[in-house]
């Protein structure tokens, strides 16, 4: 019996190994439940339990053989329940019993976060597309036109620190949720590095848009790689962005996720590739500027497009001009020359050109370096239109209507006019000691000697002032075709090839000698169309009636493409039309103003249905746009 008593916790040790399971009975103070609570000992407890067992067995030899017998009986028992706790833990239940029957549940164990390491993000970006999306595009195509005006640049900020961050924040993916909905295991983003790609001229200017984006972006910590461009077009920026994202690919643990921000989908077979290397793609782009093939063809990204005009507001920032030195003259200063200006003309607007010229000829006192109030306007408010902009109370600004004809195609002025309701009288309290210094030696008095010259840009266009001008409302006013006037930029080089192709332009070459090629088409098909409208020297006929002749729509159309080779665009043909008078009316003389284009779609609807009815033309569809436009042949006889 000795034996046994003394073998009992070499037995239980053998049992359970370095570790020993016991059980105690405790009772929760605010329930009548009975619970079993497990204790986990380590081994060194396990010597320490067995040492005080040896103790207790020493102290029991002298007790009777009937309680030895009991006490062996309850460890039995407990010994019993033990491994049912063992056998029941395994299977997820707990048991929680009462003092009358034990009734066991269900046991849930406590949900607990796993600590996943975020996923790797590496940025590649294409500087040159960027740039020319964000500054160079047309205020029908810019989405930071349409939402912060003309001159942004000026008054706002692009935030780069903040836009990687952005960029993750926005991507979804449901593939890098784990089998848990807990929100806290989802893997998060980390942007491990930002490379961007571009090029510019060695006579580039410090002072230009172009080389202020990219150092804010070294500015920023992101990895500029900066190729000088020689000639003409741009080499290797794109082939560079395209073997560092398959380097880093290659690269263990480099990246897990490239987002390339571009709208090129000449980098399709590098997006591919290195999905095939195991990497995750996304791209980030601008709706007006991405080709379709980039978000519509499959197995080329891992997750929707982040389009950035969708959260514009939050990666363009306002300027600072607090942090600026207070300068010595109010906007009150400004408004009352520019008030005098406008009012002077006894024009309804006048030309943001003669405004520029006037307030660049007024110098201000007490500068050494001549500031004119124009440069010190500028400093002050980034621009003329930007400040006109802030006094809207006082000033309109009249933009041009988007395609209207101008002789300079580089002349991007508008007009400005004083509102009625304005209260132009209106002066500060005091004016600053420079203030009254400069009004001390001003002066209108040039205006109206030199009005002519003053004037110059507002009385060309408000010609009702000039009794010896004669109006010529056809050439200020006329809209072109919409292939001379649109943004051929965001267009991809293969979409430029085809333009070129219709045009019979040669198509070798980057895509800044295809925008060339065709800019200069464009000038040269805008010039035709003004020479053949001055060249019409008759007023319009007293009567309406017109008789049109269909043969001489005809011979237009059929001796346009017999000149083009026997095969012609209708885009060709249409400017063709519209570069040529209509037919003579019945008096003999042309009609003012119409066109041989507008005289076919008077009668037959479109270009189309015309040579639909011609026994000689052959209307096909051009598969390599993709608009409406057809090709035009010549029947075989």
């Amino acid at each position: 019996m000795k034996d046994s008593r003394r073998a009992l916790p070499r037995v239980l040790i053998a049992f359970f190994g370095a570790t020993l399971i016991g059980i105690s009975r405790a009772y929760l103070p605010s329930h009548n439940y009975k619970v079993y609570r497990i204790h986990l000992f380590t081994r060194q407890d396990v010597f320490s339990l067995h040492s005080s067992n040896n103790q207790i067995q020493s102290s029991r030899e002298a007790e009777d053989e009937e309680t030895l017998r009991a006490l062996l009986n309850q460890q039995q028992q407990q010994l019993n329940l033990l491994l049912d706790l063992l056998q029941k833990q395994k299977q997820g239940e707990s048991p929680i019993a009462t003092r009358d029957s034990p009734t066991p549940t269900t046991y849930s164990p406590p949900s607990t976060s796993l600590a996943l390491a975020p996923c790797k993000v590496m940025l590649f970006i294409d500087g040159t597309w960027l740039y020319y999306s964000l500054h160079e595009r047309s205020e029908r195509d810019c989405p930071l036109i349409k939402k912060y005006g003309r001159g942004w640049q000026h008054r706002y900020m692009i935030d780069w620190e903040a836009l990687p961050r952005i960029i993750c924040e926005k991507l979804q993916d449901p593939g890098w949720r784990t089998t848990s909905d807990n929100q806290s295991d989802f893997r998060s983003l980390e942007v491990v590095r930002a490379n961007v790609f571009t090029s510019y001229k060695a006579d580039t200017s410090p002072l230009s848009w172009r080389y202020q984006m990219f150092e804010d972006m070294k500015a920023a910590n992101y990895d500029v790689h900066m190729m000088q461009t020689v000639g003409r077009g741009e080499k290797c920026v794109d082939i560079q962005l395209a073997v560092e994202m398959l380097h880093f690919a290659t690269v263990p643990h480099a990246y897990d996720i490239a987002l390339l921000l571009t709208g090129d989908k000449d980098f399709m077979p590098a997006m591919i590739r290195t999905r095939q290397k195991g990497r995750k793609v996304g791209l980030v782009s601008l709706r007006k500027g991405c080709n379709r093939a980039l978000y519509e063809t499959a197995g080329v990204k891992d997750f929707d497009v982040c389009w950035m005009e969708d959260f514009i507001d939050e990666w363009v920032k306002p300027r600072n001009f607090q942090s600026e030195k207070r300068s010595l003259y109010s906007t009150p200063f400004f408004v009352r020359i520019l008030v005098d200006f406008i009012a002077h003309s006894n024009l309804p607007q006048v030309s943001s050109r003669d405004l520029g010229r006037y307030l660049k000829f007024l110098e201000l006192p007490g500068s050494d370096t001549q500031t004119s109030v124009l440069k010190e306007l500028k400093s002050l408010y980034g621009g003329l239109s930007q400040f006109l902009a802030s006094q809207n109370e006082v000033f309109t600004t009249h933009y041009r209507k988007q395609g209207t004809f101008k002789e300079d195609s580089s002349d991007n002025s508008y007009f400005v006019s004083l509102n009625p309701d304005a209260d132009t009288d209106a002066q500060p309290p005091f004016w600053s000691g420079p203030e009254q210094e400069f009004f001390r030696q001003y002066t209108t008095d040039i205006l109206e000697k030199q009005r002519l010259k003053a004037y110059h840009h507002s009385l060309m266009v408000n010609q009702s002032s000039l009794g010896n001008v004669e109006s010529q409302p056809h050439e200020k006013t006329s809209k072109l075709p919409e292939d001379l006037i649109r943004d051929y930029s965001v267009l991809t080089v293969n979409d430029l090839k085809a333009r070129c192709r219709e045009r019979n332009l040669p198509v070798s070459g980057v895509k800044a000698q295809l925008l060339e090629r065709i800019k200069q088409d464009n000038e040269e098909q805008i010039a035709r169309l003004v020479k053949e409208k001055r060249r019409d020297p008759f007023s319009a006929p007293r009567s309406p009636s017109l008789t049109l002749s269909p043969d001489y729509l005809h011979d237009l159309v059929f001796e346009y493409v017999k000149a083009r080779g026997g095969k012609a665009t209708s885009r060709d043909v249409g400017r063709y039309l519209a570069a040529n008078r209509g037919s003579k009316s019945r008096f003999g003389a042309y009609v003012e103003g119409l066109t041989a284009l507008q005289e076919l779609k008077d009668r037959y609807g479109s270009l189309l249905s015309f040579v639909a009815i011609q026994p000689d033309l052959i209307a096909t569809k051009a598969e390599e746009t993709e608009d409406h436009s057809f090709f035009i042949t010549l029947k075989k006889r």
